[in-house]
């Protein structure tokens, strides 16, 4: 049995503290079902990182959004596909985390073009159906994911994330780097001031 994630949460500086933590993360929650529901999702508890690699031996998926009806209708859809196979079983489970491409890792560098998942407890290789540049180093709650463990349970596994990962904190805006031009006249007026 997975046990539930239980706090610090991630030690990065910048992650808010436990009691900010829990209402920043509902508003994505709850953002994820429309934005009208009050209701988090009942029966779903957080995993680490750690506790997905050691404790997980099966492969399983976790959809946030997703309602019984909804999976259901994708297991019947995907096991009509290929004979002897199965869909993944459905997990209850709520991952979060920082997408990383490995550079910040203390001790050991990663530097070998993959990204990861990652929290206090640990870090675990992933694949994105879509990948935009500005999601590194930011914190993330992934609302659909599948995780596949390695035969041999200490090398862990990997997670595919199946959707968009949904921001915790808000994401700070681009900024674009300009160079400040001053015309003529302007010019002029700064000079003779």
């Amino acid at each position: 049995m997975l046990s539930p994630f239980s706090p610090p949460l991630l030690s990065d500086p910048h992650t808010p503290k436990p009691c900010s933590r829990g209402r920043s993360l509902l508003p994505g929650l709850r953002g994820l079902g429309g934005g009208s529901s009050e209701v988090l999702p009942l029966g779903y508890s957080f995993i680490s990182i750690s506790d997905l690699q050691h404790q997980q031996c099966t492969p399983c998926c976790s959809h946030l959004t997703w309602s019984t009806t909804e999976f259901k209708e994708w297991v019947r859809q995907s096991e009509g596909l290929l004979s002897k196979q199965s869909a993944l079983p459905r997990a209850h489970l709520i991952l979060i985390g920082y997408l990383t491409d490995g550079r910040q890792e203390e001790g050991e560098k990663r530097v070998d073009g993959s990204l990861y998942v990652k929290d206090n407890s640990g870090a675990v290789p992933c694949e994105l159906l879509r990948f935009e540049l500005e999601w590194l180093e930011l914190l993330f709650l992934f609302p659909s994911w599948a995780y596949v463990p390695q035969k041999d349970h200490r090398t862990g596994g990997y997670v595919e994330i199946l959707a968009d990962p949904v921001p915790v904190n808000p994401v700070p805006e681009r900024m674009v780097n300009t160079i400040p031009v001053i015309y003529p006249v302007p010019a002029m007026q700064l000079l003779i001031t």
